[in-house]
């Protein structure tokens, strides 16, 4: 299994060889790897861990991606305070603004193309702390509606939705909620105060007590450490999450973020990679900030990711359905 990784070996010094060599075949054997040994590997080059994650993701995931279509379904200002976030209360910037539903028939329309298209997954995602109870039979509607016309795996993205909301919604077709922690526990009240780390982990375990599945990850460029990421990681994984968005920060204009350095493709690319010793059977997603990297995200599909957000992102420019499928079809992946 290790042969995929020769030629990166061969650049490594004995010592980074061993090291390389030693987490690759513990994750293998399906034994975790310790927050110690992911601090080690995290100074290895960022090509010998892509090409050691590809190996991971090969071994448990065989050829396995997943693509899923968003689109926002309400937008406007949030009462919350995430430092990063267009359309956070902190925002100076003017965002044009959605605060009620679109018709119906404009959403399921986006759904019936989505599915047209060839993708297999779609969410609703809405600003704001949670979706109003009085939205939510409307929502269910619109859910039962896109169930009966299409074949598509339902998601939600819709913040601190309470145990009848999940219950609704389960019962309307949706399959998998989505609530990112964004970083690590340590980190987080450095870019979120009206909301905590553990609001997040008591969403994600509600849902999870229901049976509906949490897609849950994070954004890489906050101001973290590699360590924050690393912790992140081992939290998605003590969640057991098996769908994990990888944000990459797109600093916009008016958020209190607007001026923070950009994480290089390295970073990013390691990041990534040590996401994959950490989460070998996910499905690792490529998320917001793919326009600014320069392959739109090749790179990172060949190096241990899996999965991709479709389509139009929520502040940001996104991608086309058909490209980013012939994208995955040319590095011989195939859609579950």
């Amino acid at each position: 299994m290790l042969c995929c990784m020769n030629s990166e070996l061969e650049q490594l010094s004995p010592a980074e060889r061993a090291l390389l060599q030693a987490g690759v075949k513990q994750v293998l054997s399906g034994k975790p790897l310790t927050r110690a040994q992911l601090v080690d590997l995290s100074a290895l080059p960022a090509s010998a861990l892509g090409a050691a994650a590809a190996c991971i993701n090969r071994h448990f995931n065989h050829n396995a991606a997943d693509v899923c279509a968003i689109i926002s379904a309400k937008t406007g200002r949030c009462s919350e305070n995430c430092r990063f976030c267009a359309q956070s209360a902190l925002c100076s910037a003017s965002l044009p603004t959605a605060p009620a539903l679109p018709a119906p028939e404009e959403i399921i329309a986006a759904a019936r193309k989505a599915a047209a298209s060839g993708v297999k997954r779609f969410s609703l995602v809405f600003s704001g702390r949670r979706l109003l109870d009085r939205e939510t039979e409307s929502v269910c509607e619109i859910y039962r509606e896109i169930k009966r016309c299409t074949p598509l795996s339902l998601c939600i993205s819709a913040g601190f939705l309470h145990e009848a909301q999940l219950q609704a919604l389960k019962a309307a077709g949706v399959c998998r909620v989505h609530c990112n922690v964004e970083t690590s526990e340590r980190f987080f009240p450095h870019i979120c105060t009206s909301h905590s780390f553990a609001d997040k982990i008591a969403t994600i375990k509600s849902a999870q007590a229901l049976g509906l599945e949490c897609c849950s990850g994070g954004i890489f460029g906050l101001g973290e450490s590699m360590e924050d990421r690393i912790d992140m990681g081992m939290t998605l994984a003590q969640l057991n999450i098996q769908s994990v968005p990888l944000n990459l920060l797109h600093a916009l204009p008016g958020t209190p973020l607007e001026h923070q350095p950009p994480l290089s493709l390295e970073e990013f690319l390691k990041s990534a990679a040590l996401m994959r010793f950490i989460l070998p059977r996910a499905f690792l997603r490529l998320a917001g900030g793919r326009a600014l990297i320069p392959d739109h995200g090749r790179s990172l599909l060949q190096h241990g990711v899996n999965a991709l957000i479709s389509g139009d992102l929520l502040t940001t420019q996104g991608f086309d359905y058909l490209s980013d499928q012939a994208m995955l079809a040319e590095l011989n992946f195939k859609q579950v």
